[in-house]
């Protein structure tokens, strides 16, 4: 009988940004322990043990390194699964896609993305990026503003948003390489998520059979907390709008 390989399943999620990636984040870590002992690992934005972080998505000699590191952990737990969320791979250049396709050879690859309207992926970036964690100086601006002066004619930002809102340059990367197949897209849309985002990303067929076991086991979901913090959080954007049109 041939040795076995790990991992023999790699799923990827890949954001995007403003699509929920930080609530599957906090549940895959909620029950990191639970899918380890069913054979899954899980890893995130940041991989401590090598100095992984957001910023070395392009620097191959960190990814090599990182990569190696997942298979000996893969190997000394004996976990034929990973899930790795992180939704830094959507700025993946090809080179950097293929260099993990190639490392992972032997294993079978699915991608998971969530996509948000392109309208409401930009209000959702002035909620954050025009109010909360402003990315510019003065005083807050409206919509409007922001859109002109930051989005359209800042050279700093401009391409930055033309990339993250062309959705099919993003799956064409992953797709050339990974296999069309292979992808598996979900529009990020309340009408799409009957039962919430959690339940959601639990559904899709590449690993339900984990899921269908861990539930009698303790597996945490909890998305009564997640719908009142964005409730909450629709609430405070909301008051903050009006009193930045009031002005």
């Amino acid at each position: 009988m041939p040795e076995q390989t790990y991992p023999q399943n790699i799923i990827i999620h890949i954001g995007k940004g403003k699509t929920g990636s930080s609530a599957i984040q906090g549940f895959l870590f909620d029950n990191e322990q639970l899918l380890k002992n069913d054979g899954v690992l899980v890893f995130g934005s940041n991989i401590e043990e090598t100095g992984f972080t957001v910023t070395d998505f392009n620097n191959k000699v960190k990814l090599i390194e990182t990569l190696m590191y997942i298979k000996k952990e893969c190997e000394q737990k004996k976990c034929t699964t990973i899930i790795w969320s992180n939704e830094a791979f959507e700025h993946c250049e090809s080179d950097y896609i293929q260099n993990i396709y190639n490392f992972f050879s032997h294993a079978s690859f699915k991608i998971i993305v969530y996509l948000r309207r392109q309208d409401k992926w930009i209000q959702s970036a002035y909620y954050q990026w025009g109010i909360e964690d402003k990315i510019y100086q003065g005083k807050v601006k409206n919509f409007d503003e922001f859109y002109n002066d930051t989005i359209q004619f800042s050279k700093n930002f401009s391409l930055c948003f033309k990339e993250q809102l062309d959705y099919f340059s993003l799956l064409e990367r992953w797709a050339d390489i990974i296999g069309t197949e292979n992808i598996i897209v979900q529009p990020y849309e309340k009408k799409q998520l009957p039962e919430g985002l959690i339940q959601n990303f639990l559904n899709f067929p590449c690993y339900q059979s984990h899921w269908n076991t861990l539930l009698n086991k303790g597996l945490r979901i909890r998305p009564s907390i997640m719908m009142c913090m964005n409730f909450s959080k629709f609430i405070i954007h909301n008051l903050l709008i009006s009193r930045i049109l009031a002005n």
